[in-house]
């Protein structure tokens, strides 16, 4: 008889999701969004990329997605990221909860 299929990894599902906290980070003298995020905690993919992100943010925020960005640690995030690269390339402590800011586009020049 044909060996019985093989079960999948028990935990796989969990290493490629991620949490984390989404903040919007102010600049001084900057106004916050009118609108706010009802829950600032998500959960998903980290295959989710930093493009997909900012687009489902700047829906529930009612903002334009080209006066958005999002950054971690201060430095700005490009498109093509995903979550699980940021969370590994960027984010210095493992241990504590990933943070995600959301915030105007800064004109050249600033940052």
């Amino acid at each position: 008889p044909p060996p019985p299929p093989k079960a999948a990894a028990p935990s796989s599902s969990n290493e490629t999701e991620v949490a984390f906290r989404v903040e919007q980070e102010l600049q001084p003298g900057e106004e916050p969004f009118e609108e706010s995020l009802d829950k600032p905690y998500i959960k998903t993919s980290g295959q989710l990329k930093v493009q997909q992100l900012r687009k489902y943010l700047a829906k529930k925020l009612k903002q334009p997605v080209a006066e958005m960005e999002l950054a971690c640690q201060g430095e700005s995030l490009a498109a093509e990221h995903s979550l699980q690269f940021i969370k590994r390339s960027l984010w210095v402590n493992p241990k504590e909860e990933l943070i995600i800011h959301y915030r105007r586009v800064r004109p050249d020049g600033d940052a």
